[in-house]
């Protein structure tokens, strides 16, 4: 689905500042429009209790959706067709750093099957 094809709707916000908020802010302005935002809260788990209880939708990460725990109903999740809405995350160590066993792990979680592992 298209950005734009969403626009006349209510929407529940991260925070200003937040990097969704920046980003679908800029983006309804390069289409010549604004944001209805019906409430703006601190974080995704407030985002889909509200949009669950009818106060708009909202823009999160489908990742972070999904991991919201305790609603009535899970959440009606559609992906944005959109370069904006495409997220290509890095991992960051500092140079030289020795890495605790923990991060080592969390690391090795978050790229798998690279066989490159940090230490």
């Amino acid at each position: 689905m298209g950005f734009a094809e969403v626009l006349d709707q209510a929407f529940v916000m991260l925070h200003a500042g937040s990097a969704i908020h920046t980003f679908t802010m800029n983006a309804a302005a390069s289409l010549g429009r604004h944001l209805d935002v019906r409430s703006q809260v601190r974080s995704v788990e407030a985002v889909c209790r509200m949009v669950g209880a009818g106060v708009g939708g909202g823009l999160v990460s489908r990742g972070a959706a999904l991991q919201v725990a305790g609603l009535s109903e899970p959440p009606v999740l559609v992906d944005l067709d959109e370069p904006w809405a495409q997220r290509d995350l890095r991992i960051c160590v500092r140079k030289g750093a020795v890495l605790s066993d923990f991060a080592v792990a969390l690391v090795a979680h978050l790229r798998p099957g690279d066989g490159v592992v940090v230490r």
